[in-house]
């Protein structure tokens, strides 16, 4: 309907942001230790860890923390 406000729930999340996600790790060939990269439901890379870890749990640790906290700020506000 024209003249009515658009309520922001309504509108659709961003793709890029739609979560739930997944952590997952990796390593490059020829260097050292673990990384970790946060996915979106779509495969989308959201952020990737600057440093390395010396195990893949502690990469997956580190990621999953990180995850926690994108979902704890990208979550819509619900209703009051």
């Amino acid at each position: 309907m024209r003249g009515r406000p658009k309520d922001p729930r309504d509108t659709p999340p961003d793709p890029a942001l739609a979560l739930p996600g997944n952590v997952i790790a990796f390593t490059v060939p020829g260097s050292v230790g673990w990384r970790w990269r946060v996915v979106n439901g779509h495969g989308q890379q959201l952020e990737e860890s600057e440093r390395s870890y010396g195990t893949i749990k502690l990469a997956l640790v580190d990621g999953r923390q990180r995850l926690s906290q994108l979902r704890a700020t990208k979550r819509p506000s619900s209703p009051v």
